[in-house]
């Protein structure tokens, strides 16, 4: 709906148009703004909003403020009394909630957080998200989708958080987290939707931030980042560059228990990692109808691996080796392209529109691997342990889709089609030579529709279902005859979510869903694939998609108090087995093999009650339970889990310019049908001061002051592997952001309206 007044405001009692009035659109439910403007000469205003209904609020400096509660688009003729009583001046606060709940969504105001300085940074502090390195879990489950501004970013996971670091704090104004993505998404991923929701920028403005932070331990790190935005007229458009330089330390320890010896190995080396993005995004309001959008991304990564290691036998093993030394190199580069163009068509004031969306991602990776080792007792080269390895592998991906709104309903249709080769060419001992070449196509095509509403004031709800057919088919370009093995499915994925708001202080929400992790060109190869002299893969071409079913309830109180019950059931699981073979070969490949269960509940506290802190507790208990079927035998599990996460931030002046912060978190022991790793803890601090007008911040922080080593014990067969690997250093960071911005204003009409424009932003 829009809401809008074709009848001019007016004065009470001169009945003259009343121009640049501020009108705010909030929500009826906790007074929060949902958007906002002023009235033009005439006295008419036309503010664009999708929700309904709506509390209108007009203010003009001399008249009374009115509020009208607006269930349609018309509001008719308004006219303002003059305020006749002389006030003095007068503070006004309020206190917009850090957690609000809708039908299947937490909504995180992060205008609330002091110690963050980018968007990747913000992401630390909202509720069931963790992130480890360029690992990010919601809720403890991978599979994360991500969108900005309600726009689905199809890029790499890695990609995305260095991007988002270019971003500002203060320019996300919200958080949204959605654990049962609706129809509109695609079923693929478990995890769920993060939409980051940024403030609106004027409508002529340049403006942006330039980041940078060294990294110093052993070695040391740099990373830069910056983003430009240029507002002007009808065109928005920006352009995020990013860049890591860094080289760390790298030790893993590892004993192996074979049948008849043991062996313990011990690597040491560096990690050196050069890391380049870029992401330019423009848009073009054509018309008050139609809207024209684009965006371009370029990642380009490097790795490289450099490592000395010690293998040392308690006895001879069945090659006659009693110790060796090993030097391994080994070199990843990844470059990935992603490319979008989308338009938006408005069809009436209603709210009705059709949205359509191209979209082409692309991620080329080169793996090379080369060890070489010396017998230590002879000082000759042992063959045994001499390879190379060479992988060449690229995933292309092209996406159309198509979206309509009317009032509440949505659907639409959306084709992806999806191209994977993998190509090894594997060395090992004189004269042994190994070439595989696999190639994987995947089609899908999906039709959904839902249809969103509200029963009175109080109950909202989502109720969908998305239909998918899946084509695949798989071709060893390796061999003589092009081997083919094909594939098809269809699936009903259905969702629901309700959400209940009883008062100001109680809202609950409710959810179902069901979604889909589809086999990949590793899962499914049939080509036997050398890792390494001992080690061995080999795909499944008859392996299954894994359906996940999860159910949840969630609670909210007053705002800082969030709980969320869950129950998630995944039957027959992709699962890589292994088993072994003579001598210290190890044979591995993956199966539908696995039933697993789990049951939890996470929460989320923020406390503010002290003036000189305030501090944000997440924790989650999960109870899981795996049960092995099939081929491959596997021991039935269950376990119990915890983690916990305090993010706390201490402030030592009135405007909060000088803060610290003090973070910990603690995972205890986990286990399942292949690994038990034991309990792990890592505590980061660091001070933050802001001044220039709080456009410049200066950030010295220790990440890793404590932090303990990843111990446990990995099963594969009748081997056991005790492992005590050292991935987390005690790291010393030094950051510098600059945030600038300036308004374009053309002539003194403009200047004059856009200080209206600027008192009704702060007003909200």
């Amino acid at each position: 709906m829009s809401a809008e007044n074709r009848q001019p405001l007016q004065g009470y009692h001169h009945r003259q148009p009343v121009a640049y009035a501020n009108i705010a659109l909030l929500s009826p439910h906790d007074s929060t703004v949902i958007d906002g403007g002023v009235s033009n000469e005439a006295g008419h205003f036309v503010i664009p909003c999708d929700v309904k209904p709506v509390l209108a609020r007009i203010s003009f400096v001399g008249y009374k403020t009115i509020y009208r509660h607006c269930k349609s688009n018309e509001l008719g003729t308004i006219r303002l009394k003059t305020e006749t009583q002389a006030l003095k001046g007068v503070t006004v606060k309020g206190q917009v909630p850090i957690l609000r709940r809708e039908a299947g969504t937490i909504i995180f105001d992060t205008r609330h957080i002091v110690g963050a300085i980018n968007a990747t940074d913000l992401l630390r502090y909202a509720p069931g998200i963790l992130l480890t390195n360029d690992d990010i879990t919601l809720f403890g489950t991978s599979g994360v989708i991500f969108c900005i501004n309600g726009k689905e970013q199809r890029m790499g996971q890695k990609e995305m958080l260095q991007m988002l670091k270019s971003y500002p704090a203060s320019d996300v104004e919200k958080i949204e987290i959605t654990q049962a993505p609706g129809a509109e998404y695609s079923a693929t991923g478990n995890a769920g939707v993060i939409n980051l929701i940024l403030k609106k920028k004027d409508v002529d403005y340049i403006g942006g931030s330039i980041g940078y932070a060294h990294t110093q331990y052993e070695e040391h790190g740099d990373e830069a980042n910056t983003i430009v935005i240029y507002n002007k007229g009808k065109v928005s458009t920006s352009l995020n560059l990013s860049g890591t330089w860094d080289n760390i330390r790298y030790k893993e320890t590892n004993t192996i228990s074979f049948d008849n010896h043991t062996r313990d190995n011990i690597d040491n080396g560096h990690i050196k990692k050069d890391n380049y993005s870029a992401r330019w995004q423009i848009d073009y309001n054509v018309s008050d109808c139609l809207n024209l959008g684009a965006y371009a991304m370029a990642s380009d990564g490097n790795r490289k691996l450099d490592v000395n290691g010690e293998y040392a036998y308690d006895t001879k093993d069945a090659f006659g080796l009693n110790n060796i030394t090993t030097v391994t190199q080994r070199s990843e580069d990844t470059r990935t392209y992603a490319l979008n163009a989308n338009a938006s068509q408005k069809l009436n004031d209603k709210g009705a529109k059709i949205d359509y969306n191209l979209d082409y991602y692309r991620m080329k990776m080169g793996d090379d691997r080369k060890t070489e080792a010396l017998n230590t007792l002879t000082g000759i080269t042992t063959d045994d342990f001499y390879y190379k390895n060479s992988i060449a592998q690229t995933v292309s991906n092209y996406s159309a889709k198509i979206d309509a709104n009317v009032n509440n309903f949505k659907f639409g249709t959306q084709y992806t089609f999806t191209r994977s080769s993998r190509e090894l060419v594997f060395s090992w001992l004189p004269g042994y030579n190994q070439w595989s070449n696999f190639e994987y196509d995947e089609q899908v095509l999906s039709l959904y529709a839902e249809y969103r509403g509200k029963l009175g004031n109080k109950f909202s709800f989502n109720l969908g279902g998305r239909y998918e057919h899946t084509w695949t088919k798989g071709r060893r370009l390796s061999i003589a005859d092009n081997d083919v093995h094909l594939t098809q499915y269809g699936r009903f994925f259905p969702s629901l979510s309700v959400g209940y708001q009883a008062n100001r202080d109680h809202s609950l929400s409710w959810s179902l869903s069901s979604r889909i992790t589809r086999p990949n060109v590793i899962n499914v190869n049939p080509d036997t694939l050398c890792n390494d002299a001992y080690h061995s893969t080999t795909g499944n071409p008859f392996l299954k998609p894994t359906y996940f079913y999860k159910a949840m309830m969630g609670y909210t109180y007053k705002g800082v108090l969030s709980f969320d019950l869950f129950y998630a059931y995944e039957p027959n699981r992709m699962t890589q087995v292994s088993c072994m073979g003579s001598g210290q070969t190890t044979f591995t490949t993956w199966g539908n093999v696995v039933d697993e269960q789990s049951f939890g509940i996470n929460s989320f506290y923020y406390f503010d009650r002290l003036k000189w802190m305030n501090a944000i507790l997440m924790q989650g208990i999960c109870w899981n339970r795996t049960t092995g079927e099939g081929l491959y035998t596997l021991p039935n599990m269950e376990s119990w889990g915890y983690t916990g996460v305090l993010q706390t931030s201490f402030f030592f002046d009135r405007n909060r310019k000088w803060t610290a912060n003090l973070n910990l978190t603690y995972s205890s022991k986990e286990k399942d049908v292949t690994k038990t790793i034991n309990a792990r803890y890592i505590v980061d601090t660091g001070l933050q001061y802001r001044f220039w007008k709080d456009r410049l911040t200066f950030g010295i922080a220790c990440r890793n002051l404590f932090a303990s080593h990843v111990r446990g014990t990995e099963f594969l067969g009748k081997t056991v592997m005790d492992f005590d690997n050292t991935f987390n250093y005690r790291q010393f960071r030094l950051t510098l952001a600059y945030n600038w911005g300036a308004r374009l204003r053309q002539n003194r009409r403009q200047y004059q309206s856009d200080e209206v424009k600027e008192r009704v932003v702060n007003d909200f």
